[in-house]
């Protein structure tokens, strides 16, 4: 092998594959190679995979240049990861579409739960479906999917993967149910993780590779549109001084519940909040941060319909104020099944004496609606 030959074949895999059509990396190919590097041959196999055609499907940008061209720069700016922090996002499918062009926030919040949303955008046919993943890793120059591919986020539902469906050729989809992550401090020294997004179809499996040289790492991040990378700082910014993950299971039929966060003894300069970032109930169960100003009882609700079968995590999170939490304080999460005006089960629970009316927030102001207490769970935070 030539001198300049062999310089070429060695340098950035980035550059290797930058401008090069599938044709061209074929024709590459097809020469010999005389004395090739391991690296050289484990490129060899990740381009002879890469060049069968340009990618027609799902894809995740790069940056906000990116327009699905293959190959691409790698660069660890994807605006399709969208970190929300500790708050859910209104109305997700709508407002990831409509920030399309926007780079997405890049700060994920240490020690208490964040809500991470994926989208991307349909080159494949009209009726396209996948599936998203997403992984985190302390900040890595090398991203070497052996220390990512391990690190699955999950769901409120516990799931590892969230739906998207496109109907049109073009079409940007968001992911309606967002990953959660209760970060950790990042290793001593650093203070950035980086997120990997990816999209998996029926027509690119999208496998993730074991790549062991730096050749064949640089060219499948180039020619992988379904894959999306994002650098992301840890910032430790209003932390809740308690956070408790509790279970909740619905029954078989849709039905309207009012959940509340119910408070005793507690000093009126702290604040809690109850959230799951799981799809199904309408409104989204999402009790935002509030502070607790009268006592010594406090109570907050939502009103919201609750799909059949909805299982997930619901999450309470507790800010102490400067005053001394009293020893005999209590937190609670009760549940409280709306009743229908002149059913047989409010009849029954009126004569037991355990129907409770409220007067609750809706679009049309103050309600007042009938209910019957379904679950309630007591925490004690411990601080």
């Amino acid at each position: 092998m030539s001198i300049s030959r062999r310089a070429f074949l060695n340098r950035s895999a980035i550059g290797l594959v930058a401008g090069l059509s599938p044709t061209s990396i074929r024709s590459l190919l097809a020469q010999g190679m005389p004395q090739a590097t391991d690296g050289d041959e484990e490129l060899r196999a990740m381009l002879s995979e890469n060049a069968k055609a340009l990618y027609n499907d799902f894809y995740m940008r790069s940056g906000l240049a990116d327009n699905g061209q293959v190959p691409r720069s790698p660069d660890c700016a994807s605006p399709d990861v969208w970190l929300n922090g500790p708050k859910l996002l209104p109305d997700p499918i709508n407002s990831l579409v409509n920030t399309y062009n926007q780079q997405s926030p890049t700060e994920i919040y240490v020690g208490q739960k964040n809500y991470i949303y994926v989208r991307c955008r349909n080159l494949g046919p009209d009726r396209n479906k996948g599936q998203i993943r997403l992984y985190y890793v302390p900040s890595q120059i090398a991203m070497w999917p052996r220390l990512w591919s391990q690190n699955k986020l999950k769901t409120d539902t516990g799931s590892e993967t969230v739906a998207v469906n496109a109907t049109y050729h073009n079409q940007i989809v968001g992911a309606a149910e967002p990953f959660t992550w209760a970060a950790p401090p990042p290793p001593s020294g650093s203070d950035h993780y980086c997120m990997v997004g990816q999209v998996v179809t029926a027509s690119h499996p999208n496998p993730i590779p074991d790549v062991q040289y730096l050749e064949a790492l640089a060219a499948w991040q180039a020619n992988n549109p379904g894959i999306g990378w994002k650098n992301i700082a840890a910032v430790d910014r209003d932390r809740p001084t308690w956070q408790e993950n509790v279970a909740y299971q619905h029954e078989r039929t849709d039905s309207d519940v009012y959940m509340l966060i119910d408070c005793l003894n507690v000093p009126n300069d702290c604040y809690v909040a109850l959230s799951s970032g799981a799809s199904g109930p309408s409104p989204a169960i999402d009790i935002q941060k509030t502070r607790i100003d009268t006592g010594p009882s406090w109570s907050k609700g939502i009103l919201t319909r609750i799909p059949a079968n909805y299982q997930a995590n619901l999450t309470l999170s507790f800010w102490k104020g400067a005053q001394a939490l009293p020893g005999n304080l209590s937190i609670s999460i009760r549940s409280i099944k709306v009743t229908t005006a002149k059913s047989f089960a409010e009849s029954y629970f009126e004569q037991l004496g355990v129907i409770e009316s409220y007067q609750v927030d809706s679009k049309d102001g103050l309600k007042p609606v009938k209910g019957y207490p379904i679950g309630r769970m007591n925490f004690i935070p411990k601080i």
